[in-house]
């Protein structure tokens, strides 16, 4: 229940003064305890004053600290008389124990509490303690009447008589569960950081500045060849890099930054081969934390990629050559032909052979609009070149109408406009107005056959984007099985209506040449939508 005046009187002078100097001056410097401490050992000790009240008063204080400092850090003190056999032991010992301080300080019922595997722990440090060896610091685990397990930190020393003897041990007795369990925990989140830097198809490592690796994950060792991580650590980051100025130049770019993504090196495994790698790093202080990707596959795969798109382009401009050439040159022996035709004297040719000629007329018509649909292909492809310019939305779509006018009036179609009268745009005025105008023809030419055909012509802007939209209550598709065909070239989805399936080809090739996308939303029997969405930039 208390600390014995022993301490301050019998025990030798510097013994007292170390031992209590020590607790004190570590867990009550900053309370002033130390401080007072000392002015009692002065006054009582060194100077040789008599004990007074003042002294006793100190001393009060200084054993009322003690137990609060004990309390505070579950630290609890013991003294052990070997002469007179008395045992004595501080309120937080029995408070770490959970044991009844009315029976007094009780050795076996201590020992019992100790787990059976630690107890010969104990019994071997009270031995040393009893033979006079210095027993620094043992630990043990308790478990309470409670149930409580503690895990207990102890540490003592004795007091040896003139002959050598120990007749005096005392020592404290400190629960560390909670240290423990901050250390189990953190050592259970290490080994999960392990296993997850382990199990990571990259290289994972922490280095200084100096390029001292501190840590590398199994993917590294992998990566740069070696046999072991022991291996590896024994490496410096320089000798990493295939050009030792790339690992300076990167500390450089980290101190400015603190920083770095998707920064690419040239690395070297220990056999000497080489690899491109992209490494991710962050700077702390002196730490380097970096993950390194092996992105050789990658890099060769753009290669390749680049090179088969330089060779696609000059394919391209090849075939579109090509098909100018033909094109252009084609129309004038054409032009010729149907001239012929039209000017032969169909009076002398009997009839199986003026039937012969009309089929040759016939040939030379299709022939000179499949050229001109070619000729037109080939304009929509030369947009990226064409002037953007500002357009008058609202007036260009009614202009469009107008080659609708006859169509609309006979069959009574309703055609609604969702665009402002000021309405604007910048783009190629020639493919927003093709584009309309294969819109709105598409949506007319596939109305419905009973009941009010409508029309509506849409237009939205937003911060990035032009948006056009014709939608319609017509026929509609069924885009399950027909999506894939709706923009080929000479596709008709219903052979039975006019046109070449050329339309929507061309408006497909318009809004791919502006760098825009279009999306359809259809329905069979409820109607169709296309919806035109441009970039501004």
């Amino acid at each position: 229940m208390y600390i014995h005046l022993y301490l301050f009187r019998r025990v030798a002078f510097m013994e007292i003064q170390s031992t209590v100097s020590t607790l004190l001056g570590m867990l009550l410097l900053s309370s002033g305890v130390y401080s007072i401490y000392n002015g009692a050992w002065n006054r009582r000790f060194k100077q040789r004053i008599p004990p007074n009240k003042k002294l006793l008063q100190e001393n009060k204080n200084l054993k009322f600290m003690l137990r609060q400092a004990q309390q505070e850090v579950k630290i609890g003190s013991w003294e052990w008389n070997t002469q007179t056999n008395e045992i004595f032991w501080s309120e937080e010992m029995y408070t770490i124990f959970e044991l009844d301080p009315e029976n007094g300080p009780d050795v076996d019922q201590l020992r019992q509490i100790i787990f059976d595997e630690d107890r010969p722990v104990f019994d071997q440090s009270m031995r040393d303690h009893l033979n006079g060896r210095i027993v620094r610091r043992t630990e043990y685990r308790i478990k309470t009447h409670t149930g409580n397990i503690k895990y207990i930190a102890a540490t003592g020393r004795a007091i040896f008589d003139e002959n050598q003897k120990p007749n005096n041990l005392f020592g404290t007795a400190q629960d560390i569960t909670t240290q423990k369990e901050i250390s189990k925990s953190l050592f259970q989140e290490k080994k999960k950081y392990h296993l997850l830097a382990d199990s990571l198809p990259v290289a994972i490592f922490r280095s200084n500045v100096k390029g001292e690796l501190l840590f590398v994950n199994q993917s590294m060792v992998e990566m740069f060849g070696y046999e072991s991580e022991e291996e590896l650590l024994k490496q410096n980051c320089f000798a990493l890099y295939t050009n030792p100025v790339d690992r300076g130049e990167l500390l450089s770019e980290l101190n400015a930054n603190g920083k770095l993504t998707d920064y690419q090196m040239t690395f070297q495994r220990c056999d000497g081969s080489t690899f491109v790698g992209e490494q991710n790093s962050l700077i702390e202080g002196n730490e380097l934390h970096g993950i390194i990707q092996d992105i050789s596959d990658r890099v060769e795969s753009e290669k390749e990629k680049s090179n088969l798109i330089e060779t696609l382009k000059e394919q391209n401009k090849d075939l579109e050559e090509f098909a100018f050439i033909i094109s252009h040159n084609l129309r004038s022996p054409l032009a010729n032909m149907m001239g012929l035709t039209k000017i032969f004297d169909k009076s002398s040719v009997t009839s199986d052979n003026l039937e012969i000629l009309g089929l040759i007329e016939q040939s030379t018509v299709n022939l000179d609009l499949i050229i001109k649909d070619l000729n037109q292909t080939l304009t929509v492809r030369e947009g990226e070149k064409k002037l953007r310019e500002v357009i008058d939305l609202f007036p260009m779509a009614h202009d469009i109408l107008v080659n609708f006018k006859n169509v609309i009036e006979s069959h009574g179609i309703l055609v609604e406009f969702d665009i402002m009268p000021d309405a604007q745009l910048k783009s190629v005025s020639d493919f927003i107005k093709n584009i309309l105008f294969y819109l709105v023809d598409n949506a007319i030419k596939f109305r419905r056959h009973e009941g009010q055909a409508k029309v509506k012509i849409k237009y939205q802007e937003t911060d990035t984007n032009y948006i056009l939209s014709v939608c319609d209550n017509g026929i509609g598709i069924d885009l399950e099985t027909n999506e894939n065909r709706i923009f080929l070239i000479y596709e008709k989805l219903d052979g039975k209506k006019e046109g070449r399936g050329l339309g929507l080809y061309l408006v497909k090739n318009h809004v791919n040449a502006l760098y825009g996308k279009i999306e359809v939303e259809s329905k069979l029997n409820e109607g169709s939508k296309f919806r035109i969405i441009l970039p501004k930039e």
